[in-house]
């Protein structure tokens, strides 16, 4: 069975070794770079025909899709982000006014010299209209003013 395999250029050995030369290159933090490894090798234990090995090939292509070592500075201004709100979004006050003072909360402990806090993600509530969600979370990128990952999350694609 691996002979043909290996005429037809299925080799399992090419596939693992290309994840483990991206997750090399990836500049992963440790534990995060550990977890690659031991999923990778649970990959090379089952086989690509293990009906799990999908979701692990998935699992491992989201860790290599995250920019581990890009960052991008943050614009935390609560006027200009309610300003920029204000113009894209009608109504939704509640969740306008909630995300401005995240951002006003934010700016406040960054000039206080306290422990920073990872950016915050904009989401409207669960039961906003769907679409809301989306584009609200797209457009509080802006008064960031920093890179945006698109990354899959639950299997959809943003």
């Amino acid at each position: 069975m691996e002979s043909i395999r290996k005429e037809l250029g299925e080799d399992e050995g090419d596939l693992i070794a290309e994840y483990e030369s991206k997750i090399a290159e990836a500049e992963m933090p440790e534990a995060v770079a550990e977890q690659a490894e031991r999923e990778l090798r649970r990959l090379e234990r089952q086989g690509e025909q293990s009906p799990e090995s999908s979701m692990i090939r998935s699992y491992l292509d989201w860790l290599l899709a995250v920019p581990w070592s890009k960052r991008s500075e943050e614009r935390l201004d609560p006027n200009h982000t309610r300003e920029v709100l204000d113009e894209d979004h009608a109504g939704l006050d509640d969740v306008k006014r909630r995300i401005t003072e995240f951002i006003a909360c934010a700016s406040c402990a960054r000039s206080a010299a306290r422990p920073r806090r990872a950016a915050p993600t904009a989401r409207s509530s669960p039961w906003s209209p769907p679409g809301h969600r989306q584009d609200l979370d797209r457009r509080v990128g802006g008064p960031f003013a920093g890179a945006r990952v698109r990354a899959p999350l639950a299997g959809r694609n943003p």
